[in-house]
């Protein structure tokens, strides 16, 4: 190996270098010498995957969301902050609820990738009731009640006197 117009350095450190070789020149007291090649590989650029389980129920606070880095240099740092002022660390955020979440994702080396991902949950689940007054003989009032928000699928269960629980779809009242 030939160094020609090489600038010394006396310091072991040489900060600021970008990805590829570099020659380096090793001399001690005595004028002994070694000749080596330094190879720089620059680290793959941070990333960030998100596995999202949104909450159930529209203002409810049981979704998930779990981050997994790749890239950068390791040893990750998770910094997140959620919707109204909520803070989290680490690589989980549980017991999460509606809105935005910033996160912020560092290595050891103090790379920082910056995202951010939304949550949302189904619409406030609302009940409308009409009552038609009839005069059939069982049945002196015909309650109708629709539906809408949620997530669709419905199931109507009403409250009998002392009586359980019952899906009234096609019932009668008790006599």
């Amino acid at each position: 190996m030939v160094f020609e117009n090489v600038e010394e350095k006396s310091s072991p450190v040489l900060a600021g270098l970008s990805e590829g070789t570099y020659p380096l020149l090793l001399k001690d007291n005595n004028g002994c010498r070694l000749a080596d090649t330094i190879f720089l590989a620059a680290p793959e650029k941070l990333s960030l995957k998100k596995n999202v389980l949104e909450p159930l129920c529209f203002d409810s606070f049981d979704g998930q969301i779990k981050l997994e880095a790749g890239g950068g240099s390791g040893d990750y740092e998770f910094v997140w902050l959620g919707p109204e002022g909520m803070v989290f660390s680490g690589s989980r955020a549980e017991n999460a609820g509606r809105g935005r979440y910033d996160i912020e994702l560092r290595d050891k080396l103090g790379c920082l990738l910056t995202d951010s991902l939304f949550l949302d949950s189904p619409s406030l689940l609302q009940v409308d009731l009409s009552i038609e007054n009839t005069v059939k003989e069982f049945i002196p009032f015909s309650p109708l009640v629709s539906a809408s928000g949620g997530t669709g699928l419905y199931t109507f269960l009403w409250y009998l006197g002392d009586s359980l629980f019952h899906d009234c779809t096609n019932c009668l009242p008790p006599k």
